[in-house]
């Protein structure tokens, strides 16, 4: 357990550290673009910005925009409380790699040390924030108090602040337990968006839930779709998987209804090759796998362990498929996942098993990117038909090229700058 002195003389330690390293442009946490005199400065403040695969889509999103945005007059810079070093990434945008462990709140210890690492991580924000004289912050948490402690720390220190909502209290709620918690942690949320100036997510759904369930003004809210990286050249690979999976089994995936469906899809696709990239040790895989075992799946499904996100594509491009399923809970309806852009910049037709009112499967019906089920037999079906058919699967997979021209990282980047150009 961290004692209260420990964490008084870290912090210390840190803010002379960061002091020293602001003298020599070199040790703090940033991306940040190459500066001109003109540009205006934008800060993102972000829970995540490593590789980890548990944050992958988040940190995604968080340095994808951040990296488009950079391309419209604007110097960026993105702060998070990881000790984590980043990697290398694309574009015009270069990094330094260590961190401001200050600003990471332990993840144990008593009440009184928790809260004095809060109280200090907001105070070390503002006088960051004041120091970078930012025009405006772009706040990125999943973790509601934290998230409120950035809001308020850039409405502080900057002209205006836009919550990047990923996701949402009023969905996670679900699959957190302790009812008490949640009714503070959407509380602390819905607080955070009612501060902040703008709120961006990521579907029309997910917007009109804030409206309805937060009593938000729906002028306050904008979309900006997250997208996905195409390849730079066209992935030359041997088509040796059929179905692809990106993300370990969830909960909310309703995993169990897939497995059925493909014990059944096997009956007829007898060589069927399935692939879950990114799968985790946990409770629910090993249910799930030991679920397939039953049905006597196990030549058939592979569970892959996470990979770095540099190898996704060379997966993505091994396949012909990408399935996206969603569990029976309105909850859920606004999930417009980032496997969804990712299967479309590779051109895979997307297969969706689930309620007919969520993003996905309206995504995918209305522009005819694949097929859609809302039971597992027909769910089953369909997929038999498009892993068996190549004619069809071509004809799809031309459409998904297409349609990931409209969802791209540098559309979402554009929306996201005219948002702050309007602070």
């Amino acid at each position: 357990m961290t004692s209260v002195p420990t964490i008084l003389r870290n912090h210390l330690t840190d803010l002379s550290q960061y002091d020293q390293a602001k003298c020599g442009k070199a040790s703090l946490r940033k991306i940040k673009s190459n500066q001109r005199r003109e540009e205006v400065k934008a800060i993102f403040v972000s829970e995540f910005v490593d590789e980890s695969p548990r944050s992958h889509a988040f940190t995604k999103r968080v340095r994808s925009l951040a990296r488009e945005v950079s391309r419209h007059g604007y110097s960026i810079e993105v702060l998070s409380p990881q000790p984590m070093k980043l990697v290398a990434t694309n574009g015009d945008l270069t990094e330094s790699a260590s961190s401001l462990s200050m600003l990471m709140p332990p993840p144990h210890g008593n009440y009184l040390t928790r809260i004095i690492s809060k109280v200090l991580f907001f105070f070390s924000l503002i006088r960051i924030l004041r120091r970078e004289r930012p025009k405006c912050v772009v706040v990125s948490f999943h973790s509601p108090l934290i998230g409120l402690l950035s809001t308020i720390a850039g409405k502080i220190a900057s002209d205006g602040v836009v919550f990047d909502s990923h996701d949402s209290w009023i969905i996670l709620s679900q699959t957190h337990p302790g009812e008490a918690r949640n009714i503070v942690r959407r509380r602390l949320e819905r607080l955070s968006f009612r501060i902040a100036n703008v709120i961006t997510t990521v579907s029309p759904t997910l917007r009109q839930l804030f409206v309805q369930r937060y009593h938000i003004d729906q002028k306050k809210v904008s979309i900006v779709y997250s997208g996905g990286d195409q390849p730079v050249k066209p992935v030359l690979a041997a088509k040796d998987i059929d179905v692809i999976h990106l993300g370990s089994p969830r909960i909310y995936y309703d995993t169990f209804a897939l497995i059925e469906a493909l014990g059944i899809v096997v009956r007829s696709a007898r060589n069927l090759k399935v692939v879950f990239l990114g799968s985790m040790d946990d409770a629910y895989v090993r249910e799930i796998k030991e679920k397939a075992k039953s049905l006597g799946l196990e030549d058939h499904i592979r569970f892959e362990p996470p990979v770095p996100p540099s190898e996704v594509g060379n997966w993505l491009a091994r396949s012909r498929v990408g399935v996206h399923t969603m569990a029976r809970n309105p909850e859920y309806s606004s999930a417009l996942g980032l496997k969804f852009f990712e299967y479309l910049s590779y051109g895979l037709p997307v297969a969706y098993l689930g309620p007919s009112d969520s993003e996905v499967y309206k995504a995918v019906a209305t522009r005819g990117l694949g097929v859609t089920a809302t039971n597992i037999q027909e769910f089953a079906e369909k997929l038999t038909e498009l892993v068996l058919d190549e004619g069809k699967r071509l004809t799809l997979a031309e459409r998904a090229r297409q349609m990931a021209t409209e969802f791209s990282w540098e559309k979402s980047g554009k929306k996201m700058a005219e948002i702050l150009s309007a602070l």
